[in-house]
């Protein structure tokens, strides 16, 4: 027999258990009045033989005599039966009118109740499809409860229950299950140039990449977002662990193909092992998180092991973020000016602004990498890049009106601030509240940024340039160094990093580094500026050169705005010429 007919068999199979030989007979009656009636009845006069017979056949439905006296207290079904239909429809049947009995029936698991009085071919009709859709809906909710609708993996419901399950099986063992929790890294990037859709598609392949990393005893979830999680259920070794972790890295590291175009995304993996990193499934869960920030922090496209000192790591991390928030209302932050000299004229042209943290206005003062990235993960980077804004043209206001020149000032953008929308916005309103001459103003972009998609950045640069502002490429020549987004995109200026500067006296590789910057620049129309001058040399061959600007420690550190005024007024007054200094300590 072909699947499909035998599937279409079994759908019409319906069992009665009765022990009263009238039920089958009023049952066929009703069932051969409707319409094209193939259905079969099978009549079974006791419990036990219907638990038999329900282990070995399919049935559409079940039909209960709850007069049995087999059955347990009134309205029930007796537990055998209820786990054997618990994926079936059950009517129960009786000559009990009482609507107390229905609903007693309806709790113990039956989906609907019939009266042997009004078993007509209308009524048995309705019941029956009413029983087969309301439990076809506790099925589907059943499902919902335990797992991912998206990727049909486990949710975080069923895998934290399956981990519980599995300590327990453990418990007498020194091996114990591992928890692997993965994040992916780039997927927002991804979502937000190709949209939801795509992005959904992406986090399906994902999952079924994830699955072909484990064995079948094992469990692969989503825990949301995308975030998901593995549960190695007998985990037999370090080492197995490890290499489960190294194909998972592998496998989502492989290109997709999304819209029709080749995407690459990686992922983040934390690992805590039992018992040594946590004997309850809470603990487990907690120090594999903890871990995955260390693989975060580490670079991304990594793994790391739950580690005892990872826990005063995580505190550290969590009481930094609570300070992070409160920073600003509390104003710890303050922009320092580091100036930016014309290597021809020796003349001051502008500044760079570098913000700096000092928690609780104390003497210790924290540097922007060590925290930003914390900042771009809890989305407060847009409110501390909106702060620099203004507070930058601001800043430029006071001077000019102090009577000090008009001069150019740097602004860093982060990757969330670019890509996370309200950008234009935000600059807009500032530049309407605050009377700054937009041309002043230099924002200072990473070709990392701006090369993730090339459409929509030159869409937001074109926005922001037509407001006035001008645009630079920061720590030019670590990235894509690519003729074509320097032709296409409205920059003026790029800024050579200070890593080809730092050794280009003893190494003559970078100094053939910065002099093909400077001639490529300079062919595109584009102002050089050298970052991190630190020597005489390094100046003496980045003019040979012809590089138009510097900045760096041999002409000043990065200043408060009331020492930049000070510099800068004795610049402009001519008392103090601007000549390169001695290095000044950080």
């Amino acid at each position: 027999m072909g699947r499909a007919a035998e599937s279409q068999n079994i759908g019409r199979h319906i069992l009665l258990i009765s022990d009263d030989p009238a039920d089958r007979c009023l049952l066929e009656g009703a069932l051969d009045e409707l319409p094209d009636s193939q259905y079969d009845i099978l009549h079974i006069e006791s419990i036990e033989d219907a638990c038999q017979l329900l282990s070995q056949q399919s049935f559409c439905t079940v039909l209960i005599d709850l007069d049995l006296a087999d059955t347990l207290p009134v309205g029930s079904l007796p537990p055998a039966l209820r786990s054997l239909t618990a994926d079936l429809p059950v009517i129960a049947l009786s000559n009990n009118a009482d609507p107390e009995f229905a609903v007693e029936a309806i709790k113990h698991g039956a989906q609907d109740f019939l009266l042997r009085s009004e078993t007509g071919h209308e009524q048995l009709y309705r019941v029956m499809r009413y029983a087969i859709e309301r439990k076809k809906t506790e099925r589907r909710l059943t499902w919902l409860a335990h797992f991912d609708a998206l990727t049909e993996l486990a949710n975080r419901t069923l895998f934290t229950r399956r981990l519980d399950r599995s300590l327990l099986r453990h418990h007498r063992d020194k091996k114990g299950p591992a928890v692997v929790f993965l994040d992916l890294d780039g997927f927002k990037e991804v979502n937000d140039q190709f949209g939801h859709d795509a992005g959904d598609g992406l986090l399906k392949d994902v999952a079924q990449r994830l699955v072909g990393c484990v064995r079948a005893s094992d469990t692969v979830a989503r825990l949301g977002g995308d975030e998901f999680a593995l549960l190695l259920d007998d985990a037999s070794s370090f080492n197995a662990v490890i290499s489960v972790a190294e194909k998972a890295l592998a496998s989502v590291a492989q290109p997709y193909r999304v819209v029709g175009q080749h995407v690459t995304i990686s992922t983040s993996i934390g690992i805590s092992m039992a018992p040594g990193g946590g004997e309850t499934a809470d603990e487990l869960l907690k120090n594999a998180d903890k871990a995955l920030y260390r693989a975060k922090d580490s670079g991304k496209n990594t793994y790391q092991i739950y580690t005892d000192g990872m826990h005063s790591e995580m505190l550290q991390r969590l009481t930094l973020e609570r300070d992070l928030r409160r920073a600003l209302a509390r104003e710890e932050f303050e922009l320092f000016y580091q100036p930016i000299v014309d290597v021809e004229t020796q003349t001051l042209l502008g500044a760079e602004a570098l913000i700096r943290w000092y928690p609780g206005h104390g003497d210790c003062v924290v540097m922007p990498e060590s925290f930003i990235g914390l900042a771009e993960e809890t989305n407060l980077i847009s409110s501390i890049g909106e702060w620099v804004f203004y507070t930058a043209c601001s800043q430029a206001v006071a001077w000019r009106r102090a009577g000090l020149p008009a001069i150019r000032i740097g602004i860093n953008l982060s990757a969330r601030q670019f890509r996370g929308g309200g950008l234009t916005r935000m600059i807009r309103r500032t530049l309407d509240n605050v009377p700054v001459n937009a041309s002043q103003i230099q924002l200072e972009l990473t070709e990392t940024m701006v090369m993730r998609d090339t459409l929509e950045s030159s869409y937001i640069l074109n926005e922001l340039k037509a407001q006035g502002l001008k645009l630079a490429i920061d720590d030019f020549g670590t990235g894509y160094s690519s003729l074509s987004y320097l032709r296409d995109f409205p920059v003026d200026t790029l800024k050579i990093d200070r890593s080809f500067v730092r050794d280009m006296e003893s190494n003559d590789d970078d100094a053939a580094i910065t002099a093909a910057i400077i001639a490529m620049g300079h062919r595109l129309k584009k102002t050089i500026v050298a970052e991190g001058v630190e020597t005489p040399g390094q100046l003496r061959i980045l003019a040979e050169q012809g590089c138009d600007q510097v900045q760096g420690f041999l002409y000043s550190k990065p200043l408060r705005a009331n020492d930049f005024a000070e510099f800068l007024g004795h610049h402009v007054s001519g008392n103090s010429p601007l000549i390169p200094r001695r290095l000044v300590a950080r």
